[in-house]
């Protein structure tokens, strides 16, 4: 079994944090990106608590507040009484301002601040992180480590094209520095940047995983954050457990909601294998996996292909094309789903032809070249994301013209028909059949639900051509069968009548999946 590109990104926390950032100086928000804080103009549309208000309602469960009166030795008082004020919100409020001495944070915990950052720098703070430490808790302080920018000549698209030069990145210094504040009892770091704080360059997340690797704490991203493409390379790194966003989340580069949808759907993810694969075992899914491959086998020419399986989960659909005698790249963002790949199919000879990728779907273009695949699978993915179109366009992108294209997922129409009517009031009957949202116990997360017309539509604006329309689960009563799943006989007869019904117009335009086998012309 071949494993490309997943060394060191098995999370040691199931936790990931998106911490919208504020800069503060005499109690207004500011937009600072590290040069002098009386050239950073005030914005006026994002004051601090209607700020925070905002993150709130968006999810945010943390606000990294930045004093930036405390960092340039100036006047904090109005900074205090927004501090004050912040930490009456329903919200940990997360606090840095250069060298803090005892009584500063003495003065943050009584104001409510959940945690105070000290600076790595300060000459003292293996004293004041003990004196702290005795009093208010681990929970209660972190250490942000800030590296001077390294010179880096041509585009950077991906974390391994940064260099990792320890020398001008701190050197042994500041992991030995990290070790002793670990062993102190300091368990959260943030690492940032100089040259690139607040100018939305892209993550140095490799110096960052290699603090936290060297240290044993768990480290936050600070500062160099650009888009969705640098939260997702940050959320899949071993010992990253979280993330500051400032000035991406202000100009909508990147959206709060959506950015902590998908943390914590990788995170549902991650958790919920057992549940899968107990699904992935009954009589529904089995007939799923089966029917599905079945239709997809008629449109696969008689010749090896080179196959990419996007989202693959633990790859069964990834086992089936390798057993036919496939290449196949299996790509999933969940190490656990990676991971039991590799395991359970340690001894099957298929697996030999699967190389697992343990990344997002976005990261598929600075991946893979275009024209490298022959066929494209992305079975129950886009239920589980906001921003569908988008991840459709990275899957597709590396698929050859006249190559296939599989997509499967739940259908809208279907909702009507596995619904337990008892619980739902007549007075609610329009709003239920207008819904587009349902639920997954298994993931324990909300999924969206899809209109096989507009999945159509969507294919034919990308130059897909033959599109074939199946349907997969068309009959509503399995729970009552879920007892005979290994009545093999029966699941015979059920898999000949579910592949007639599923070609079938009005059969399939109430199952439960919606399955679409296109070319791309």
């Amino acid at each position: 079994m071949k494993v490309a590109d997943i060394a060191g990104t098995i999370p040691t926390s199931l936790r990931f944090d998106i911490f919208p950032a504020i800069h503060l100086r005499n109690g207004q928000t500011i937009d600072f990106t590290g040069h002098s804080p009386d050239e950073a103009p005030i914005m006026d549309s994002w004051q601090p608590l209607e700020s925070a208000k905002f993150w709130i309602d968006e999810g945010a469960s943390w606000i990294h507040i930045v004093d930036i009166d405390a960092l340039f030795k100036r006047d904090t008082t109005l900074n205090w009484q927004t501090i004050t004020q912040l930490c009456e919100l329903p919200v940990k409020v997360q606090l840095v301002g250069g060298n803090f001495d005892l009584a500063d944070i003495d003065r943050a915990m009584k104001a409510g601040v959940h945690r105070v950052l000290l600076d790595a720098s300060q000459k003292d703070i293996n004293l004041l992180a003990s004196t702290a430490l005795a009093s208010y808790g681990p929970e209660s302080l972190g250490v942000i480590f800030t590296t001077s920018g390294i010179e880096q000549t041509g585009v950077i698209k991906q974390p391994s094209d940064w260099p990792t030069d320890w020398e001008a990145a701190g050197g042994e210094q500041i992991v030995t520095r990290a070790l002793q504040l670990y062993h102190l009892g300091i368990t959260t770091g943030v690492h940032t940047t100089i040259a690139k704080d607040g100018t939305m360059s892209g993550c140095d997340v490799r110096i960052t995983q290699e603090l936290a690797s060297l240290s044993g704490m768990n480290f936050l991203v600070g500062g160099e954050v650009y888009d969705m493409d640098d939260v997702v390379h940050c959320y899949n790194r071993k010992g990253v457990t979280g993330i500051l966003i400032g000035r991406a989340l202000y100009n909508g580069t990147i959206n709060l909601q959506r950015a902590l949808n998908n943390t914590r759907r990788k995170i549902a993810f991650e958790t919920g294998l057992p549940d899968w694969k107990q699904e992935q075992v009954t009589l529904k899914a089995r007939l799923r996996y089966k029917i599905a491959n079945d239709y997809l086998q008629e449109h696969l020419p008689d010749k090896r292909l080179r196959a990419l399986d996007a989202g693959g989960g633990n790859g069964l659909d990834a086992l089936y094309l390798a057993g036919i005698g496939h290449e196949v790249d299996l790509l999933d963002e969940s190490m656990a789903m990676i991971n039991d790949f590799e395991k359970s199919n340690e001894h099957q000879p298929a697996a030999d032809h699967v190389t697992t990728h343990n990344c997002n779907i976005r990261e598929i273009p600075k991946r893979f070249d275009d024209n490298e695949f022959d066929i494209v699978l992305c079975h129950n993915v886009i239920q589980y994301v906001v921003d569908w179109q988008s991840i459709l366009h990275n899957a597709v992108k590396p698929l050859k013209r006249g190559g296939i294209f599989s997509l499967i997922t739940r259908n809208i129409h279907a909702l009507p028909y596995q619904t337990d009517y008892e619980s739902v009031e007549p007075d609610q009957v329009d709003d239920f059949l207008d819904l587009s949202i349902s639920h997954s116990p298994v993931f324990d997360s909300k999924i969206s639900l899809f209109s096989p017309n507009d999945l159509i539509g969507w294919l034919e604006q990308h130059q897909f051509v033959d599109i074939n329309h199946y349907g997969i689960l068309s009959l509503h009563h399995y729970a009552a069968l879920s007892d005979q799943a290994e009545n093999e006989m029966l699941i015979s007869k059920l898999e000949s009548i579910e592949y007639k019904l599923g070609k079938r117009s009005p059969h399939r335009d109430v199952a439960r999946y919606v399955q679409l086998v296109a070319i791309k012309s």
